[in-house]
């Protein structure tokens, strides 16, 4: 693909072999669509930038739709289309160089990601009008020991695992070349392969229950800053603290297998979590705790690393807090196991009836976005990939870094290394002032995770 580096601006317009293309978004890509993900992937060593430039252009060539925009059309559905609306196809700037003079030890998220490219809505992470908002860009910046791809991306082609295998596709165009690239072309998900007549909805409100109940998916509008459903605890949990929890993976490993081959170190980590959350006072003995976690579904689906789509399902565990409380890591790691092996496509397909009809009925997905709750907690994951296979020549990513979703109940995984360069699995967390000891002295008596600093 054609492309021209503007080296006044930094910035980088790709030029698509297709003149212009429009694609209408289903129910998948419909439900996530309010959300842009806010990332990066931290290497040490060198990169060429011209090379970078060019590997991505090969890229895009497959990648097209990354190129596009969303839209509304007169009946309110959301449609992916090239070029923009306000302008003839000329090009688009889709990524953004940085060369700086300092350590990549003094980097923040912030300076890694696109700014120049993208609008002030999209900066944010969340776009409640979606009318002529891009999918998303991408920044190199280049430091004096290593380098940082950052990006911006809109959830509707893309979850973690779409952008996981995005930069892996990219990295071995820039390693191997065009030629030698042995990796598959991503394949755009068909989801109307979905469609089931197992369940439907009477009415918005009936999806609205379900999405409660079933997905722990409230319905939250713009309007209210808390969920109504918090059980009227919103109060004691304002002024949270946020603590970062740091995991051995060695020691997860060796406790893990003390519960059966079955265990991953997601359930050790889920079950660390359920602890933590219900150390504080605030919450009785009697009151239910859920934890909401997301799974990817390509295996299930019978589908590759190169699929693309949102193909993410959201489990649910729900405990009374005293047992919580009363269970060890060890069981609670278990509960969490058998939930995830009890998840199948055809709740798959129920998640995909539910988002149907938020469609259909034109709600405003930012209303689902979710509120600070503080008698749930939603837990991704994105340690589960094959990073290492993210290799421009040399240098593999050390550090993946996302925005911090911690105050609204959400517990992102990512992987960074320690002060002593031992990998370490971390989220933060947002809690009552009365927890932070308790998961401290957790940590320490387990030896499990470390704890980082504390922001009131």
């Amino acid at each position: 693909m054609k492309y021209l580096f503007n080296k006044e601006t930094n910035t980088v317009k790709y030029y698509p072999v297709k003149a212009s293309w429009k694609k209408s978004i289903g129910p998948l890509g419909y439900f996530p669509s309010s959300i842009f993900l806010r990332s990066g992937l931290w290497f040490k060593g060198k990169i060429d930038v011209e090379r970078f430039i060019k590997a991505m252009g090969n890229a895009l060539i497959e990648y097209d739709f990354f190129l596009s925009f969303l839209y509304r059309d007169e009946n309110g559905q959301l449609y992916a289309c090239y070029p923009p609306k306000s302008k003839e196809s000329d090009g688009q700037q889709q990524l953004e160089i940085e060369k700086r003079q300092d350590s990549i030890e003094c980097s923040t998220l912030e300076m890694i990601l696109p700014k120049k490219i993208i609008s002030l809505e999209q900066d944010m992470g969340f776009v409640p009008d979606l009318n002529g908002v891009s999918i998303g860009a991408l920044k190199l910046t280049v430091f004096s020991d290593g380098f940082v791809v950052g990006y911006n991306v809109n959830h509707t082609f893309f979850d973690q695992a779409g952008i996981f295998y995005f930069c892996k596709y990219l990295s071995h165009l820039y390693t191997y070349g065009a030629e030698k690239r042995e990796l598959k072309n991503p394949l755009m998900f068909d989801s109307i392969s979905l469609d089931s007549e197992n369940i439907r909805f009477a009415d918005i409100n009936e999806a609205r229950a379900y999405g409660g109940s079933v997905l722990g998916i409230v319905y939250t509008p713009i309007s209210n800053s808390v969920s109504p459903d918090d059980g009227g605890v919103a109060e004691c949990f304002s002024k949270n603290s946020q603590i970062n929890l740091m995991f051995d993976l060695k020691r997860v490993d060796a406790f893990k297998s003390q519960g059966g081959p079955a265990l991953s170190k997601g359930d050790i980590i889920t079950a660390i979590l359920f602890k933590a959350y219900t150390f504080t006072s605030y919450l009785s003995d009697d009151q239910d705790f859920t934890i909401r976690y997301s799974i990817n579904l390509r295996s299930k689906l019978g589908l590759g690393q190169e699929a693309i789509g949102y193909l993410v399902h959201q489990g649910k565990m729900l405990l009374k807090v005293k047992d919580i409380r009363e269970k060890s890591l060890l069981d609670l790691a278990k509960i969490s196991r058998e939930s995830v092996l009890a998840i199948t496509v055809d709740q798959f397909k129920e998640d995909y009836s539910y988002y149907k009809c938020l469609q259909e009925n034109g709600e405003n997905m930012f209303d689902y976005v979710g509120k600070p709750m503080f008698i749930s907690s939603f837990i991704t994951n994105w340690t589960s990939f094959d990073y290492h296979n993210i290799q421009f020549d040399d240098a593999v990513p050390f550090s993946l870094r996302t925005q911090c979703f911690a105050g609204y109940g959400c517990n992102i995984i990512t992987f960074d290394v320690d002060k002593n360069g031992n990998k370490v699995y971390a989220t933060p967390i947002s809690v009552p002032a009365d927890c932070i000891d308790k998961i401290i002295d957790l940590g320490t008596q387990t030896k499990l995770f470390t704890t980082g600093d504390i922001f009131v």
